[in-house]
């Protein structure tokens, strides 16, 4: 019997270990089996699902797709010399429309074994059949309406649109994730930039569109590790300013500093998440290549009603089926 033979039997998965918002929010999870499933499923009988599972999402994060889509196509139009968009408000609400379609259609196509359109994010509930209530949609299609007119009203987007567009990042292609790459520690990071603009040795200025008015519990987490990729890129921690756009409260121009104890609590966090998963995995050689392990004993399930109704994964875990099939 080979080595990967044996490797898929025992049910290790490998793959590297790196850090991200998403897989430290994933790792601080109620369950850990699901952040198996989130990571370390390659080489695994379940990877080809666990890697269709992980593009399910909810309604709120389909309603943030649809903001973040349109200010960055708001400001596409800046670029091209245009004005901002009028009709917004109503491109965004037409997209919601069509975005809440599409996912009913490609929950069908997953279920039947075929391959999804790139960037497709159907929504869990179609996915597994569970019913969504008017008042939801109505709910998250006012968070789209109340961040678009917030942007197109604030001070924050006409302060924006001041600055010429050559101080800009660079223009994305409609599924640009926005993401970025560096190193903390010698570990590698990945952040998501909305929106930058810098001049090179002066300043920098990051804002996260934000389409909801309430602070996430990882907000100044997430602002301070985009702090250090500007620091990684060679700006002084008094250039580099940030802002957390809540576009709903229609937001005032208001980049502030990242304070040296916030970069500190970053950087602790990210060695303390890397030195936690690295406690649960092991390194051994691929073909002369040294690769992460992690054996899915080391990430047992924790299942729960409340859990489980809300884990993407629940289709390759017996034990969420079990919760789910009960409840």
């Amino acid at each position: 019997m080979s080595l990967w033979r044996a490797v898929r039997i025992m049910g290790v998965g490998f793959s590297q270990l790196s850090w991200s918002l998403t897989r430290h929010r994933s790792l601080a999870g109620a369950c850990p089996r699901a952040h198996w499933f989130q990571y370390w499923t390659l080489d695994e009988p379940e990877h080809g699902r666990c890697k269709t599972l992980k593009r399910l999402t909810n309604l709120d994060m389909l309603a943030g797709t649809v903001v973040d889509r349109q200010v960055e196509y708001a400001l596409e139009q800046v670029r091209a010399g245009n004005p901002l968009p009028p009709d917004l408000v109503e491109r965004g609400l037409r997209t919601w429309e069509r975005m809440l379609a599409a996912s009913r259609l490609q929950a069908r196509r997953l279920l039947e074994g075929q391959p999804l359109p790139y960037g497709a994010q159907p929504l869990m509930a179609d996915y597994y059949g569970q019913p969504i209530s008017d008042r939801e949609i109505e709910r998250c299609a006012l968070k789209v309406e109340s961040s678009l007119s917030g942007f197109m009203n604030c001070e924050l987007g006409a302060r924006l649109i001041k600055v010429h567009p050559c101080r800009w990042h660079a223009p994305r292609s409609e599924h640009d994730t926005a993401l970025v790459e560096f190193q903390v520690e010698g570990i590698r990071i990945y952040a998501q930039i909305d929106f930058h603009m810098e001049r090179q040795g002066h300043w920098l200025v990051i804002v996260d569109w934000k389409s909801s008015s309430r602070v996430g519990t990882d907000e100044g987490l997430q602002l301070a590790v985009c702090g250090l990729w500007g620091l990684d890129r060679g700006f002084g921690q008094d250039q580099v300013h940030l802002q957390a756009a809540h576009l709903p409260d229609c937001p005032i121009w208001a980049p502030k500093n990242i304070t040296e104890l916030e970069y500190d609590a970053a950087r602790s966090q990210i060695v303390v998440d890397h030195q936690r998963e690295s406690q649960l995995t092991e390194v051994r050689d691929r073909k002369g290549t040294p690769v992460v392990y992690a054996d899915r004993a080391a990430f047992p399930p924790r299942p729960g009603p409340v859990v489980c109704a809300g884990c993407k994964f629940r289709a390759v875990c017996p034990e969420g089926q079990a919760i789910t099939q009960t409840v």
